[in-house]
């Protein structure tokens, strides 16, 4: 058994992590992409004033924000149209769409630390992420795979990369104009617990579905690897 799964192990890095495309073009936008985001981490956190202006953070960092994706988009057509495409940028690609949710979530976490949904919110998106990877080699070490990404994971990550979103760029305005105006901070409360409730259903919903295709998946006999 040993044996089987370190010659299964093998061939999954002999299929995804070819020297050669470490440095192909689509492939290093995603490790800029990655690095963009982290830079959109850390200035949205800090919340660096620009001369009078205390919502500069929220412009520049949506701007590194907004530019990271557009490197999402510049990836995916230079693979396809300069035939481009590797199996480690398919394998990289919804990692860093992985990352880059979980970089907002986090920046989210630490603006709105006392919303105890955005931290339930990120925390049952880490979770879920935990386990598609953990699923995912489980799979792989009995010679098996995720065919494709399905329709509710695609749903539901719409549905947070919108919430998250609307809370990134609304919320610090929202939560300010009702806490300098000395008015009371419900609507504040309810915009961005609502939200973070309304991803929360469909992250549960795409986990639970998940691990239903997970054991259908591992109930078959046949391999997906070779």
């Amino acid at each position: 058994m040993k044996g089987k799964n370190n010659v299964l192990i093998k061939s999954v890095l002999k299929k995804y992590f070819r020297r050669e495309d470490v440095f192909l073009l689509p492939n290093v936008l995603c490790y800029i992409r990655v690095f963009l985001m982290i830079l959109f981490t850390i200035i949205y956190t800090l919340s660096p004033e620009v001369g009078n202006n205390k919502f500069a953070y929220v412009y520049i960092s949506c701007a590194i924000m907004a530019l990271a994706e557009y490197t999402d988009f510049l990836d995916g057509f230079i693979a396809r149209r300069f035939n481009k495409t590797s199996n480690l940028g398919k394998a990289l690609d919804p990692i860093c769409d992985k990352i880059s949710l979980l970089c907002i979530g986090i920046a989210l976490t630490i603006k709105f630390y006392d919303f105890i949904l955005v931290i339930s919110l990120v925390s049952l998106y880490v979770f879920k992420e935990l386990w598609m990877t953990l699923s995912a080699f489980i799979l792989a070490l009995k010679g098996k795979t995720y065919k494709q990404s399905r329709w509710y994971g695609k749903m539901s990550t719409f549905i947070c990369y919108f919430t998250l979103g609307l809370m990134l760029i609304g919320g610090p305005f929202l939560v300010d104009y009702y806490s300098s105006n000395g008015e009371y901070l419900l609507p504040a409360y309810l915009f961005i617990n609502i939200l973070s409730s309304i991803s929360m259903f469909f992250l549960v919903f795409a986990l639970v579905a998940y691990t239903i295709y997970f054991k259908q998946i591992l109930d078959k006999k046949e391999l997906d690897i070779e």
